[in-house]
C-alpha cells in the first residue's frame, strides 16, 4: 500500500513539473508581450489607453491619405480637361484673329486714307512662341497668356520707303493721335475704354482735313467721352465742352489753369482761333 502511495505522489510530482515547464513558456510569451507594451509605450504613450488612442488616430490618418489621392486624381482629371478646353480655345482664337487681321488692316488703311495718310501701310502682326512647358496644339506646344498663344503688334510705316514699325515706336504725337483715331472709329462697337484722349491730333493739318477729323471725333463721343487737345476751331467747335489751357508765371515758376468756356466766351474764343489775335465780326457770326 506503502508502495502504491509512493508511486502516487511520484505520479504527481512529475505532472506538477511538466505543468512548471509549460508555465516557463507561457512566461516567455508574457515577457514578450510585456517588452512589446514597453516598447509601445516609449513611443506613443505612458499607458495602453494612449498606444490605443494612437492606433486609432493613425488609422484615421491612413483613411485621409486615401481620401487625398482620390482627391489628388480628380484634380488631375480636372486640369487635364481645362488644359483642353485652353487648348481648343486658344486655337480658335488664333485662327478668328488672323482672318479678322486682314479685315482689319483694310479698314484702317481707308480711314488713314480719310486723315491724309494715304501712303501709310498697317500690319497686324500675330506671333507664336514655342515652349517646352507650354500649351499643346496640334502636335506643338505653345507659350501661352492671359489673352491665349498669340502675340499680337500693329505694326505701321507712316511714310514712303519706311520700314514697318511698332505702333508704341511712332514719335510723332499727330501720327500716333490719328492712327489711334482710325482704330477707335473701327473698334468703337467692341472696345469697352470709357474716355479717350487725342493730342495734337491736328498737327500739320489743315482746315479741310481739320473738319474730316472733327466729324470722326464727333461721331467717337457718342459712344464715349472723347477728350482733344486742339488748336483747330474746326474740331473745338464740335465739342460739348470747352475748356481753355492758359500758361502763368508765379514766383518764377510757370503753370497751367484750365479755364471753362461758355456762351459769348466760347464764341469768341473759337472766332479767335479762325483769325488768330484780331476777331472780326464776320468771323464771330
Amino acid at each position: 500500500e506503502i508502495g502504491y502511495q509512493f508511486e502516487d505522489i511520484v505520479n504527481e510530482i512529475v505532472k506538477y513539473k511538466d505543468e512548471i515547464e509549460l508555465d516557463s513558456q507561457k512566461l516567455k510569451e508574457v515577457e514578450g508581450r510585456l517588452n512589446l507594451i514597453n516598447s509601445l509605450k516609449s513611443k506613443y504613450g505612458s499607458t495602453i489607453e494612449e498606444i490605443l488612442q494612437y492606433r486609432q488616430k493613425i488609422y484615421q490618418e491612413l483613411e485621409d491619405i486615401d481620401c487625398n489621392e482620390d482627391k489628388v486624381k480628380k484634380l488631375k482629371e480636372e486640369i487635364d480637361s481645362l488644359v483642353n478646353k485652353i487648348s481648343a480655345i486658344s486655337h480658335h482664337l488664333n485662327v478668328n484673329r488672323r482672318k479678322i487681321a486682314e479685315d482689319l488692316e483694310k479698314m484702317v488703311i481707308r480711314e488713314l486714307e480719310d486723315l491724309n495718310m494715304k501712303k501709310c501701310q498697317f500690319k497686324v502682326s500675330i506671333n507664336n512662341y514655342e515652349d517646352d512647358n507650354g500649351i499643346k496644339i496640334e502636335e506643338k506646344k505653345y507659350k501661352i497668356g492671359p489673352k491665349g498663344i498669340d502675340d499680337i503688334e500693329f505694326m505701321i510705316s507712316p511714310n514712303v520707303g519706311e520700314r514697318l514699325r511698332p505702333l508704341a515706336r511712332i514719335v510723332s504725337g499727330g501720327e500716333v493721335s490719328r492712327i489711334m483715331l482710325a482704330l477707335k472709329s473701327i473698334l468703337s462697337e467692341v472696345d469697352q475704354v470709357p474716355t479717350l484722349i487725342f493730342d495734337e491730333i491736328d498737327s500739320g493739318v489743315g482746315a479741310r482735313l481739320g473738319e474730316v477729323i472733327a466729324q470722326k471725333l464727333k461721331a467717337l463721343s457718342k459712344k464715349r467721352q472723347v477728350i482733344c487737345v486742339t488748336h483747330l476751331p474746326q474740331i473745338a467747335c464740335r465739342a460739348g465742352r470747352h475748356f481753355y489751357i492758359e500758361k502763368y508765371i508765379f514766383n518764377n515758376q510757370t503753370g497751367i489753369k484750365l479755364i471753362e468756356m461758355e456762351g459769348e466766351e466760347r464764341v469768341k474764343e473759337i472766332a479767335r482761333m479762325l483769325d488768330g489775335s484780331q476777331m472780326s465780326e464776320i468771323t464771330i457770326r
